[in-house]
């Protein structure tokens, strides 16, 4: 650790509360494994945090739905070279992606276009197979294009 290491350091709590994620995916490939770590943790809290609004299934919770599939993109835009946060999105946020496509068909299609690109974009950098059948059931439901945004997700998922 050079000498600004030992006078700077993270603050992986601050980074966590102002939801700083290129802070922490910085973090993440830190030389001190205990940033790592802190790093690690921080971003598994927020994802679980942001999850559990993906369970509100109250009709008046999509705004905020929304607001937490665009950290979710936000966070897998920075997955893509990143494993551990690939790992942590697999483990936390799939599932409760795949369960929001349940309910997401009720909404009228500009809504839908609006969390869709989010939704496939983390589905697809994780690369989760578990995804493929739930995206297939929903867009049977929903337009042409969010067909095949759809479609594209499905591909590039099977490909990885």
């Amino acid at each position: 650790m050079g000498i600004f290491g030992k006078v700077f350091k993270l603050n992986i709590g601050k980074m966590k509360k102002e939801c700083d994620i290129d802070g922490l995916s910085k973090a993440l490939g830190h030389s001190d494994p205990m940033v790592r770590q802190r790093a690690t943790s921080a971003f598994e809290e927020l994802i679980n945090e942001w999850t559990s609004i993906l369970g509100d299934k109250k009709i008046d919770v999509w705004p905020r739905r929304a607001a937490v599939i665009e950290l979710l993109r936000r966070v897998s835009s920075k997955a893509k070279t990143n494993e551990t946060l690939t790992k942590i999105l697999r483990d936390l946020a799939v599932k409760p992606l795949i369960e929001t496509l349940d309910d997401i068909e009720e909404l009228p299609y500009g809504s839908r276009m609006l969390l869709l690109p989010g939704i496939c974009q983390t589905l697809e950098t994780v690369g989760d197979p578990r995804a493929i059948e739930p995206l297939r059931k929903v867009s049977k439901a929903l337009e042409a294009d969010e067909r095949r945004m759809i479609k594209k997700t499905i591909e590039r998922i099977q490909k990885r």
